[in-house]
This record gives structure tokens, sequence and C-alpha cells, in this order.
């Protein structure tokens, strides 16, 4: 079982977006794994960008990941990358008896637009309980995801659609966990 955490919570899983895998920004420390030790938690995790995205060439760029903690010592996890965007990757881990979906969608409406559909038409197969967590960045409301919860019986745990972003005085929703 995972330690309790300094905050004094208890997670079953954590999902990082962006977190930093190595770069002389955090003087090669992999964030995921130093979280993973607080945590008594397993980390999964890739780097954020396809192999054969031009960020990678750039040093602070090639070290950001996503990743997910999670209790099992040899988690069932994949990585994946959507057809479209710079920010493509889509980490799946089951957990505690259920497929957890990492994302990061793009800045743009078209491309997000793009992924949304295709998240859609991969995820409505999944027959086992999932939760889909990211950054959906859904700067036009959390109405762009309204087909996706659909096709895929989805629903918000953040019903009264409280603002996630900046996380310094939020007043935008545009995180969000599906289950």
């Amino acid at each position: 079982a995972p330690s309790e955490c300094q905050s004094g919570e208890n997670p079953d899983i954590i999902g990082l977006l962006e977190t930093d895998l190595g770069s002389p920004r955090t003087h090669g420390v992999n964030q995921a794994e130093v979280l993973a030790g607080l945590t008594g938690l397993t980390p999964v995790w890739f780097r954020k960008y396809a192999p054969d995205s031009k960020l990678l060439s750039l040093p602070y760029w090639r070290s950001q990941g996503n990743a997910v903690l999670v209790p099992e010592r040899e988690p069932d996890a994949a990585a994946g990358f959507m057809p479209c965007g710079m920010k493509k990757l889509v980490l799946s881990v089951r957990s505690c008896g259920i497929r957890f979906f990492l994302v990061h969608l793009a800045l743009t409406y078209p491309v997000r637009q793009m992924q949304i559909r295709w998240l859609a038409e991969t995820l409505e197969s999944v027959k086992e309980p999932m939760i889909l967590a990211g950054d959906f960045n859904t700067f036009r409301g959390a109405g762009e995801l309204a087909e996706l919860c659909r096709r895929c019986g989805l629903h918000s745990a953040n019903r009264e659609l409280h603002a996630t972003y900046p996380a310094w005085k939020p007043v935008k929703v545009l995180d969000h966990i599906l289950y």
C-alpha cells in the first residue's frame, strides 16, 4: 500500500502533465521519480512528444513528459500518440481495476476537435471501467467534450465546473477528470 503523502493525502493514482523528466532546469532530476518516492507509488512515464517531433531537439522540451503514479509494482501500461497535434501523447495504465487514460490536448480548436473525435472513436470500445483525465484545453467550454462523453458514457467529476486554470487564480475550466 502506498505511504501517506506529506500533505496527509493517500492517493490511489496520480496523473502528472508536463512533468520534467530530468532537464538542466531540474538539474537532471526526474520529477515523476521523486514524487513516486514520496508517495510510495510506482511511476509510469513517457516523453510527451512523439519520436518524430522537432521539439525533441530542444533540451527543455525533450525532457518533458506525462506520468501516472500507481500502487502496482509492475503496472499494465502503454503509451500511444493521437494522429495529430504537437501534444498528442495518450498514456494508458490499468490500476485498481480501472483503465486510466491521461492526455494533454492541443491549444488550437480545430486540432483539439480532431483529437477529441479520435479519442471518442478509440475509447468507445473500452469495456472496462475507465477514467480519462488531463488538460483538455477546452477554451470554448466543457461543451467541447459533450460528444466524447456521450459516445463513451463518461461523466465529469467536476459537476459544478469549478475553474482549474490558471492555478494561482482559476477562471477557466481546462482540466477534466471524466469517468
